[in-house]
């Protein structure tokens, strides 16, 4: 009892100190999981050897054991960055049975996120039932993507390509696009199982949710995929996508490559850039290899390099306004291209994201410039069409089938002719923001004019 009422105080003291205007989410946390650890060794055996536990255990063994190994090995290590883990850094069944069995040292430990999980288990449970019987339903939410360092990479690295990150193109709202940092999904191992991995998370969500929100439901027709060396959104391509094949371009007259694939630097624009630290950022960052032409040294030739590379340069602050302004720069020399070249097949090529914005493409012949912004429209805005519709006949239908939830699919912005016409023939439900009306003209959605599948 004494025990009992020491917890309570302690609860109501992090109450007071929490509890402010701004939630201070970090040590919210960490005050949670230490009043949680002193319950749990409390009642651990009462718990873990309860008929409702082993229920739960039983059922959801399949992911709750590598997860509780994942946040062990996480504050273990002190990083979710699993390259640290040592021997465990690549997931293996007998690693995993070794480390989370009655024999293992660190059992407890394992056993607390067990604990963990069950009871958010029954609170989630209870909170869901409470409010059918209320006539209120719960509306879960599926994101678009799962961290780098998360354990569905760790355990399922093949279904991820983790040399690659996820984001969308620029936008009124940001020209340089946005990069989420999350690897995309490798859909062709995915359907190799009938998408196993979606079907356990929707089925899943299912004992709690008579809905959910299919996040950025653009990612199931094509995503914006960028190189896991990007910062920015800006430098990425559609995947899937059919690209401009070399033998494309040359029939078109294109044949110059390395001048549209590689950043177009010349002097007047570094000095246009830099001013008079032009010659520095030549000398750090760039190799002149012709008369007036530079390109950037291996050390600086992604925008991660540079970053990097501002971080240990002592010199730049004295040189220039801010590193925030020389980096900005060197981005976008980096970005100064006309086609990205597909770093797994070297003819394929895929047109720069407004590619008329940039200098490389200002100093094209006529010829070039017409040609590439007829492909550009076409790649962007008709060859697709049909290929993503396709692909999101076959990814979707793995979701709606996996359990009774209504799904809801978030497909507010600019999006592709195909997406309306495939949704209502899934029977998806569209998503609507009265203060972000679809209509260009609007600067309030009118909600008695909504269809009735949104």
């Amino acid at each position: 009892m004494l025990c009992f009422y020491f917890k309570q105080q302690e609860i109501e003291s992090a109450k007071q100190q929490l509890d402010g205007k701004d939630v201070d989410y970090e040590a919210t946390m960490a005050t949670k999981l230490s009043i949680a650890k002193k319950v749990f060794n409390q009642e651990k055996d009462l718990i873990l050897n309860s008929s409702s536990f082993q229920e739960f255990f039983s059922e959801n063994e399949g992911w709750l054991k590598p997860y509780a190994a994942f946040c062990f090995l996480r504050d273990f290590f002190e990083t979710s960055e699993r390259s640290q883990w040592g021997r465990f850094a690549h997931y293996s069944e007998d690693k995993l049975e070794k480390l989370v069995s009655k024999e293992s040292l660190h059992y407890e430990i394992i056993c607390f996120h067990y604990y963990v999980q069950y009871h958010l288990h029954l609170q989630l449970s209870e909170a869901s039932d409470y409010a059918r019987k209320k006539g209120v339903i719960l509306k879960g939410d599926l994101p678009i993507g799962v961290d780098r360092n998360s354990v569905d990479t760790w355990v399922y690295p093949n279904l991820f390509r983790m040399n690659t990150s996820t984001g969308a193109p620029p936008d009124y709202f940001d020209k340089n696009g946005q990069n989420w940092g999350f690897p995309t999904y490798n859909w062709e191992e995915m359907s190799k199982d009938n998408y196993a991995w979606w079907r356990a998370r929707l089925t899943q969500m299912g004992k709690y949710f008579t809905a959910y929100r299919i996040d950025h439901i653009l990612g199931f027709f094509r995503i914006w995929e960028l190189p896991d060396h990007a910062m920015t959104g800006l430098v990425g391509k559609f995947r899937p996508s059919i690209p401009l094949s070399q033998e494309e371009l040359e029939r078109e007259g294109i044949w110059d490559f390395n001048r549209l694939s590689r950043p177009y630097i010349r002097q007047e624009i570094l000095q246009e850039k830099f001013g008079s630290a032009w010659t520095f950022v030549a000398t750090t960052f760039l190799n002149e290899y012709e008369k007036n032409c530079y390109e950037f040294k291996e050390d600086s030739n992604t925008e991660r390099k540079v970053a990097s590379k501002l971080k240990t340069s002592t010199e730049s602050s004295l040189l220039l306004d801010s590193e925030d302004k020389i980096r900005r720069s060197l981005f976008d020399l980096l970005q100064n291209i006309v086609l990205i070249q597909d770093p797994e097949n070297p003819k394929h090529f895929y047109p720069r994201f407004n590619l008329e914005d940039t200098s490389s493409f200002q100093a094209l012949d006529d010829h070039s410039k017409n040609v590439l912004k007829r492909l550009y429209f076409d790649y962007y805005f008709h060859r697709q069409e049909n290929l993503w519709r396709q692909n999101a006949l076959k990814t979707l239908p793995a979701l709606l089938n996996s359990s009774e939830m209504l799904a809801c699919g978030e497909d507010l912005g600019l999006i592709p002719n195909c997406v309306h016409p495939v949704m209502q023939e899934l029977g998806l439900v569209g998503l609507r923001i009265q203060r972000m009306p679809n209509e260009s003209d609007l600067e309030f959605g009118i909600p008695s004019q909504y269809s009735y599948m949104t």
